[in-house]
């Protein structure tokens, strides 16, 4: 499978079918046009690779649908009103600083990865994944607002930071889990957990203001 590397600035409309990993060197872009929908050939496993920038927005009726993974390697994510399914990560987001507005990963085993990197979620949702979100390597997440839903784990805070203000968990085994990370949660809603709203295991540092486990273990 031969790699596709963008030359110059790119923008993608309507239905896009990678049979090959799409590569976004330094210095360029790539956008994706509302209603853009990125998908795999059958047979075909394709990434998209970003060292540049990738510009998704959608706009109301006219998401971006992204049913291919995308991975950074030092690049910049500008997200909005996006749909993200691509597997085993969705949205693998490393060095550099991301930013996801009004994003929903669905029914992916995770939804967003950060390490080496930072990544500000504003409204973003995610629907069935194993883990919404994985924060490890020194990675800082910063979510606010938005939901998880009926998936494994909202949260995996492991060697990274994890920032939570107003962020609904419902029907999930764990809300947040903390392994020798960091985590600031505030206005924190679990309905439905199997097991805790807020899991530590072994040393970590939990600072937890206003959090309403209702029918959740705490």
């Amino acid at each position: 499978m031969t790699r596709r590397v963008l030359r110059r600035d790119e923008e993608w409309r309507g239905e896009v079918l990678l049979d090959a990993d799409a590569f976004v060197p330094l210095g360029r872009r790539l956008s994706l046009a509302p209603g853009c929908r990125v998908s795999a050939a059958p047979g075909t496993s394709p990434v998209i690779l970003v060292e540049g920038e990738l510009v998704a927005r959608g706009a109301p009726g006219a998401e971006v649908v992204l049913a291919v993974p995308v991975e950074t390697a030092g690049g910049a994510l500008d997200m909005s009103r996006c749909a993200c399914s691509g597997r085993p990560i969705a949205v693998n987001a490393g060095h550099g600083r991301h930013r996801l507005e009004e994003v929903t990963f669905l029914a992916a085993p995770t939804g967003l990865a950060v390490h080496h990197g930072e990544a500000a979620l504003r409204g973003v949702s995610a629907r069935g994944c194993g883990t919404a979100a994985f924060v490890t390597a020194g990675g800082r997440l910063d979510w606010d607002g938005g939901s998880v839903e009926d998936g494994e784990l909202g949260v995996h805070a492991a060697h990274g930071t994890a920032r939570l203000s107003g962020l609904r968990l419902t029907r999930l085994r764990e809300g947040l889990r903390l392994e020798r990370g960091a985590a600031e949660a505030r206005g924190l809603t679990a309905r439905g957990l199997a097991g805790p709203a807020v899991g530590v295991h072994g040393p970590a540092f939990a600072l937890l203001d206003g959090v309403d486990a209702g029918a959740g273990a705490a």
